[in-house]
């Protein structure tokens, strides 16, 4: 993703004209490298946010410091994050609902409503699965 494409997605404004840089990932203003973008939103991290190695960092507007990161200027630095972080998550998992037929479900488990279990596996008397649990392939609930 580039700068550009970040700041249109957050609403932000970057500080470069060379907007096609690319990100690749978030990270903390301390573990950052170069392709990570982080926030700063207090200044009492300042001293990190000078030595992060961050690509880019998101800043509150009126922020003038020079410091290392590019800087993309928004009105809320941790909820501009958190909104870029969703384009990096990866695409969840979904399990359908029911029991595989090879699964083994004794008649004296007790199994709540919306749940998956996966193949080949096996609950026990007495296990109790609750409502909306995931249990993957293989697995065993005595």
């Amino acid at each position: 993703m580039t700068l550009r494409e970040a700041a249109e997605i957050v609403g932000g404004w970057v500080a470069t004209e060379n907007y096609d840089v690319e990100i690749f990932g978030p990270e903390s203003l301390d573990d950052s490298g170069p392709g990570d973008f982080s926030f700063y939103g207090s200044p009492k991290y300042l001293k990190n946010l000078r030595r992060s190695k961050a690509t880019a960092c998101f800043v509150p507007h009126g922020f003038a410091e020079e410091v290392g990161p590019i800087r993309i200027w928004v009105d809320d630095p941790g909820e501009a994050f958190a909104k870029l972080l969703l384009h990096f998550a990866p695409v969840p998992v979904i399990y359908p609902v029911g029991v595989h037929p090879s699964a083994v479900v004794s008649s004296g488990a007790v199994v709540g409503d919306e749940v998956h279990i996966g193949a080949n596996v096996v609950v026990e008397d007495g296990a109790v699965i609750g409502l909306k649990s995931i249990v993957c392939a293989g697995s065993y609930i005595g």
